[in-house]
């Protein structure tokens, strides 16, 4: 027996798979594959921790059944100890990792699964009060679901430019804008559900049954959060939230996510949380208490970071405000709009017009439309990002070499342009809603894009400090692993 078939077979006696195995020798996976296939031999540091590992010999894993010197009989002393002190000390242990693991593939299935189900039921509603001195009114209508961008919202367009007597084409043309953007939002959805899910149970199942060695966990987090993203991603496409208060009337009004959506997000995160955490425990420490810390404080706090960047361009980053003292002197409060919902006020705006546009407002519609379709596109871009960043993010909590110091550059600058994008946006149909007869008296409120923007930079520092703490407490073996070969979940 060579070496390599040695460590292939006590490997498959402690019930570890390469990646483990990987993680215990603080090796990449590819190294332990060309041991076992004979084509590298490892270092002398590699086979004492091989050793104490499966605890066996040094001329046991060199020299397999055919050690110099030793006698039939010593072999079969040696496999009669093996087999009556090992295994106990063993079965322990290989119980413990595959009940982590079971447990580990099952919550994140159960997470997936609960995507995937409710991913169908993503909806909406409006949801607020009026209060003031008199009474109080409480408002909680239903709204759309994600499937009504795919028919219904068209028709109500078409019952909304019918009941016009007449408008000019900016109209038209942002009503049907607006749609559009809800139906590549929900699109990417079905797309992600179609294509992320089967393949994740694909791979549960094969590695249930020992077909492969493929974790499932990096599958069912990349679908949770693409179901994440895509939820957030529909809800700026809706976003409305009016509060404002005057003269002793307090009034609160916007569109929300439905329970399916809430219990969806809660219960996906909840499992994901715990799959994470069985990972973790599998894999021990392998790189020291110091190490684990650091990345687990920089990779969590930048999960937070993420998703308070997303969730913030969600609840509306063009913003306006009334001016003190135009209307009236108590008054106070903010509109809070996603891209889309401000290209379909300014279009309702517009009717309000003849046929054609005046010249004096043509540049200022026109401006509405660009910045509020290159908004969206970049929140859709940022969404994707997201994606892939905090998937790439939990593998590296749980002990991964994948890189995302890219990711987050990308993704951080994606968010500062788009809250540039949202103030002027803000700043032109403030001009635009208000009246030609009165004075001016709303303005562009930059309090959220100046916030999504500060986020997304400490995102991007902290990324940046990571890295550089991280190159210089690696160490030599983990130097010397070329930086494509990342561990796996």
């Amino acid at each position: 027996m060579t070496t390599g078939q040695k460590i292939y077979a006590c490997r498959k006696a402690a019930g570890m798979t390469q990646e483990e195995l990987a993680q215990q020798l603080n090796v990449s996976r590819q190294a332990v594959s060309k041991w076992e296939a004979d084509g590298a031999f490892p270092e002398t540091e590699k086979i004492l921790a091989l050793c104490r590992l499966f605890s066996i010999s040094a001329d046991e894993l060199l020299f397999g059944d055919e050690r110099p010197g030793r006698s039939p009989s010593d072999t079969a002393d040696d496999a009669l100890a093996a087999q009556t002190i090992s295994p106990s000390h063993r079965r322990h242990t290989v119980t413990a990792k595959e009940v982590l693991g079971h447990v580990g593939g099952g919550l994140a299935m159960l997470g997936a699964l609960t995507a995937f189900i409710l991913v169908f039921f993503i909806g909406f509603e409006v949801e607020g009060g009026l209060s003031s001195s008199a009474n109080d009114l409480l408002f909680n209508m239903r709204s759309r679901s994600f499937f009504s961008y795919f028919s219904d919202i068209y028709r109500e367009i078409e019952q909304i430019l019918y009941s016009l007597n007449g408008y000019p084409g900016y109209c038209s043309a942002s009503l049907y804008l607006m749609a559009a953007c809800g139906t590549i939002a929900a699109t990417a959805i079905l797309l992600a559900a179609a294509t992320l899910f089967p393949v994740t149970v694909v791979r549960y199942i094969r590695n249930l049954t020992g077909k492969t060695e493929k974790r499932p966990e990096t599958l069912a987090l990349a679908f949770f959060f693409a179901f994440l993203m895509g939820a957030l991603l529909l809800l700026s496409v809706e976003r409305m939230h009016v509060r404002m208060y005057a003269s002793e009337t307090d009034a609160s009004l916007g569109v929300v996510f439905n329970d399916a959506t809430i219990a969806g997000i809660c219960i996906g995160a909840v499992c994901m949380a715990g799959a994470l955490g069985c990972v973790i425990a599998r894999g021990g420490r392998e790189h020291g208490i110091r190490e684990a810390v650091m990345r687990y404080v920089f990779c969590g706090i930048s999960l937070a970071l993420c998703v308070t960047v997303c969730t913030l361009f969600a609840c509306g980053c063009v913003q306006l405000v009334p001016i003190p003292g135009t209307v009236d002197p108590d008054a106070s409060g903010v509109v809070s709009l996603g891209f889309p919902t401000a290209l379909f006020m300014a279009g309702i705006r517009s009717a309000g017009f003849d046929i054609d546009l005046p010249e004096l407002y043509e540049r200022d519609y026109s401006a509405v439309m660009g910045l509020s379709l290159i908004g969206f596109a970049l929140t859709l871009a940022l969404a994707v990002l997201a994606v892939f960043l905090l998937t790439n993010l939990c593998i590296r909590i749980a002990g991964g070499r994948k890189k995302t110091f890219g990711l987050t550059l990308a993704f951080a600058l994606t968010a500062v342009v788009a809250c540039v994008a949202a103030g002027l946006l803000a700043n032109t149909l403030a001009y635009l809603l208000d009246s030609t007869v009165y004075p001016r008296s709303t303005a562009a409120g930059l309090a959220t894009p100046i916030v999504i923007a500060a986020v997304a930079v400490m995102l991007l520092v902290l990324a940046i400090v990571h890295s550089a703490i991280g190159r210089k407490t690696q160490t030599p073996a983990q130097n010397d692993v070329p930086p494509e070969q990342n561990t796996k979940l």
